[in-house]
Formats: C-alpha cells, sequence, structure tokens
C-alpha cells in the first residue's frame, strides 16, 4: 500500500508492505517515463526516460552508474526498515516513512517536467506481487 500525504503535509511518501508468508526471491523493475502536456487529462508518459530491473534481494548493494538512482534508491532503503537480504518475511511490517527526494541529487541543468514513475515487484518471471504507480513534478525554485 501507498499513501500520499496531504500537500500541506509536504511532499512526502509513506509505504506500508505486509506479506501474509515469507517471500524467498523478488525482483523489482523500476521506469520513469516523462508526461507531455501542460496537467490536463490527456497526459501521457513518454516511455523509459530510465527503465532496470534488479534483484531485490540485493538491493542495498545495488548501484548504478546513473547517480539519479542510486540517490533515490538510498534515500528509499535509508527511510525503510528493509532488510538488506533475502527472504522477506511474512506479517512483518515493512514500513518507509516521509520519503522525499532532495533537490541537490538532480542536475543543475535538469528542466521543470512532470514525470511517472512505475515499481513492478516480482517473484518470479510469470508472478507479479505488487505494481504501484506515483505521478511526481520536478519545479525549480528561484
Amino acid at each position: 500500500m501507498i499513501v500520499e500525504l496531504p500537500k500541506r503535509q509536504g511532499n512526502f511518501l509513506n509505504t506500508r508492505l505486509l506479506f501474509n508468508r515469507p517471500v524467498p526471491k523478488m525482483w523489482v523493475e523500476l521506469s520513469v517515463g516523462q508526461i507531455s502536456g501542460s496537467g490536463s487529462s490527456k497526459d501521457r508518459p513518454i516511455p523509459n526516460l530510465l527503465k532496470v530491473r534488479v534483484d531485490a534481494c540485493q538491493l542495498s548493494g545495488f548501484r548504478s552508474k546513473n547517480r539519479i538512482l542510486n540517490a533515490v534508491l538510498g534515500k528509499l532503503l535509508q527511510s525503510g526498515n528493509y532488510p538488506k537480504n533475502c527472504p522477506l518475511l511474512g506479517n512483518v511490517n515493512y514500513t518507509s516513512t516521509h520519503f522525499a527526494l532532495n533537490p541537490d541529487h538532480f542536475p543543475a541543468y535538469m528542466p521543470d517536467m512532470k514525470f511517472n514513475t512505475k515499481l513492478v515487484f516480482y517473484q518470479s518471471k510469470n508472478i507479479t506481487l505488487i505494481r504501484a504507480s506515483v505521478d511526481a513534478e520536478v519545479v525549480r525554485r528561484s
């Protein structure tokens, strides 16, 4: 479950993850696409500014050439109580609280833009555990 806090409380993301039984192995696929348009209902994602699939059981040790991806994953792991490796235990409430991105992790030349991030967690090639989608916006403040 992903819970978005009201805007007046800041731009944070809180998550809660609870499995009924242990999950011995899991992969996560992350894709980011820019949303075209100016906020209308006809906005469509421009696919795959970034797409990566990694072993979620080794996420704490994962390093990418993309410094933004490393910063996002590092902040996510820092904000939560996720285990360093598998199995993910059943009946344990894994949470992430007040996850927010630091503007310093984005290059200065990055333009204002809207983007969509999709996360898909797999137990195997054919078994999808969780699908999540989050729309966000990069806005430079002067």
